[in-house]
């Protein structure tokens, strides 16, 4: 980069030396000043991106969103498939819950017959008693 921009020193050497400058403290300013501004250029390459640098960047980026995506889709699909199985066991806790429920409605009625025809029986006896 420094090479398309070619500094004179010779000319600055020149310069500070009619401003008063000794002749060897100009031709070490000239020196200096050159070595900053290569450093600058220097500095500034390395800040610099270039096209292909970001385009590269950019490809990385789209492949982990592709990536991503790919691991959201697997991972909703895994979801999926869970919650679908617990809708079958809550069906099927649903049905032993009815089952259980009917069976203890049956044993409820059968103990009030049973309970009613020990009543009748007592009050039967009772009356033959009295009688």
């Amino acid at each position: 980069m420094l090479s398309d921009h070619m500094i004179n020193t010779l000319s600055i050497a020149r310069r500070l030396s009619e401003s008063g400058i000794d002749k060897k403290q100009a031709e070490v300013y000239a020196e200096v000043i050159v070595d900053a501004v290569a450093d600058a250029f220097a500095q500034q390459g390395k800040d610099i991106a270039t096209k292909e640098f970001v385009y590269n960047q950019i490809n990385i980026v789209r492949g982990e969103i592709k990536d991503l995506r790919v691991d959201m889709n697997t991972e909703t699909d895994a979801l999926r498939v869970e919650i679908e199985s617990v809708r079958v066991e809550l069906s099927n806790l649903r049905g032993e819950m009815n089952a259980t429920e009917t069976r203890i409605i049956r044993w409820i009625i059968g103990v009030g017959i049973a309970l009613g025809g020990i009543g009748v029986a007592g009050v039967s006896m009772l009356v033959s008693v009295l009688m």
